[in-house]
């Protein structure tokens, strides 16, 4: 019978290496763990070497990873669908969005429950996979941030999944520039500039990451 054997220690000095070179730069790191189904030793893994801010495309490794800790900063690295949206005010602090109607039944639930969600509005910079498009940025911000209860932690975009358009400095740079605009419509700092994935740590080696992103989502890298 095949078998899969994880090393927990191989996957702390990953971590641990990675960490460090987000750090240097000042970049933040949020975990994916869909690639090891948020199994809780990767998770306490994790948790040990100080990172606490994890994402998931599953509710249920989502709810997986609530069940260590009530303090791990959860994020559902997708829009939720119409039918998860109660399930994932209960589970998860944040959750990525690329369509208005879906803020708008986000905060309908979160005005019920009496709290507010994070958000983190993605702009699809050409990989044509998810996010609103660049010259959307003013019409979507400004409606969104007059929906109660919902929260703009940030900006995201994703590159290098669907349409073979790669990470390089110039495409984070154009989000950089999305960034500016968005907290001159919001009126306040955005919390995370969310450049990339494991596919654009190379541009950190390569000093091509511009100053002003401050968070990766890293979870091939990692496992």
């Amino acid at each position: 019978m095949a078998s899969i054997f994880i090393d927990l220690n191989a996957i702390s000095q990953n971590i641990k290496t990675i960490a460090g070179l987000c750090n240097k730069y000042g970049i933040s790191i949020t975990a994916v763990t869909k690639g090891v189904l948020a199994d809780q030793r990767v998770v306490r893994v994790l948790l040990n070497c100080g990172i606490k801010d994890i994402a998931d495309s599953r509710l249920t490794n989502l709810k997986r990873i609530r069940k260590i800790s009530d303090d791990i900063y959860l994020t559902l690295i997708r829009s939720p669908e119409i039918g998860e949206i109660e399930e994932t005010l209960n589970i998860a602090n944040c959750s990525f969005v690329s369509e208005v109607s879906t803020v708008e039944k986000i905060s309908r639930v979160a005005m019920r429950k009496n709290l507010t969600h994070d958000i983190v509005v993605m702009f699809d910079l050409g990989d044509r996979r998810e996010g609103f498009l660049p010259s959307e940025i003013t019409i979507v911000l400004t409606y969104i941030s007059r929906i109660p209860n919902i929260k703009i932690r940030g900006i995201g975009t994703n590159l290098g999944c669907i349409s073979g358009v790669c990470y390089t400095g110039k495409k984070l740079e154009q989000l950089c520039d999305l960034a500016s605009k968005a907290e001159k419509i919001l009126g306040y700092r955005l919390e995370i500039i969310s450049g990339g994935s494991t596919g654009a740590l190379n541009l950190l080696y390569d000093g091509q990451v511009p100053k002003e992103v401050n968070n990766f989502r890293i979870g091939t890298a990692f496992f």
